[in-house]
C-alpha cells in the first residue's frame, strides 16, 4: 500500500546520525508501521522486520533516490529541512487505524463495551 511518509524537524532533531534504526527517516517510517516491526533505513534499502509467531517475515523496500541523498547529508551532519515521500509499504507491517496511539486503543475498547443505561430520566 502507497503511504506518506513524513520526515518531521523532531525526526530530524532527535534521530541519530549514521544509525540506520533510528535515524531520521526510521523514525518517520516507525510512526506507520505496527510496534513490533523492526526499521531500518539506509541510502540504498529500506528494510523492514517483524516475528510473528515464531516466523520472521521481511521485506526489502528501495529507498528513493531523493531520500537516499537527504540521509547521506544527514549523516554528514549538512543541514536537513523536514520532507515527505511516498513508499509502498506491504499492508501486513503498517499499522492497524487505532492501534496509534493511547486515545486510540482507549477508544476501541470502550467501543466494545456492552451499552449501558444508567437510568438517568
Amino acid at each position: 500500500m502507497i503511504v506518506s511518509v513524513d520526515v518531521t524537524q523532531d525526526d530530524i532533531n532527535f534521530g541519530e546520525r549514521r544509525c540506520m534504526t533510528r535515524c531520521m527517516v526510521a523514525r518517520a517510517i516507525r510512526r506507520l508501521v505496527e510496534r513490533d516491526v523492526i526499521v531500518e533505513a539506509d541510502d540504498g534499502n529500506i528494510t523492514l522486520c517483524r516475528c510473528s509467531a515464531g516466523n520472521v517475515i521481511s521485506c526489502i523496500l528501495d529507498t528513493p533516490p531523493t531520500v537516499g541523498i537527504m540521509i547521506l547529508r544527514y549523516d554528514k551532519g549538512e543541514p536537513v529541512i523536514p520532507f515527505g515521500f511516498d513508499l509502498d509499504i506491504p499492508e501486513h507491517f503498517l499499522r492497524r487505524k487505532g492501534n496509534g496511539s493511547f486515545l486510540g486503543q482507549l477508544t476501541s475498547a470502550i467501543s466494545m463495551l456492552p451499552s449501558m443505561s444508567l437510568g438517568i430520566a
